[in-house]
């Protein structure tokens, strides 16, 4: 899987960007979390209604399989915004690390004197 390009963030404003967009990632795993919800729902009233059949095993069978296959497509979507919060941490703490080193850098070498 390729790595997303780290993201283009001015000094200054780099831990607002980053907190926004954590923001908006952990947002959308809150709406992941209601979706879940809303297809467990579902599957239970599905699932109700095929009882009340006198043969539901095929539909029983068609309702677990749907259940299964949303369920999927949650995890997923999930783990790829898990994926981009880790990412977007890694790249704040590089950004952190380069800037910490140019400040060392600066520190090494002599400040010549106004004349």
């Amino acid at each position: 899987m390729a790595m997303a390009a780290p993201l283009p963030l001015a000094a200054d404003s780099s831990a607002d960007y980053v907190a926004e967009k954590e923001f908006w990632l952990r947002s959308g795993l809150a709406a992941i979390a209601e979706e879940r919800s809303m297809v467990r729902s579902a599957f239970t009233a599905r699932e109700q209604q095929c009882l009340q059949r006198f043969a539901s095993a095929a539909c029983l069978e068609d309702a677990r399989q749907a259940n299964a296959r949303a369920m999927r497509e949650l995890d997923l979507a999930q783990e790829m915004l898990n994926l981009e919060i880790r990412q977007l941490h890694a790249d704040a703490r590089q950004r952190a690390r380069q800037q910490a080193m140019a400040r060392h850098l600066e520190s090494l070498v002599p400040k010549q004197s106004a004349q």
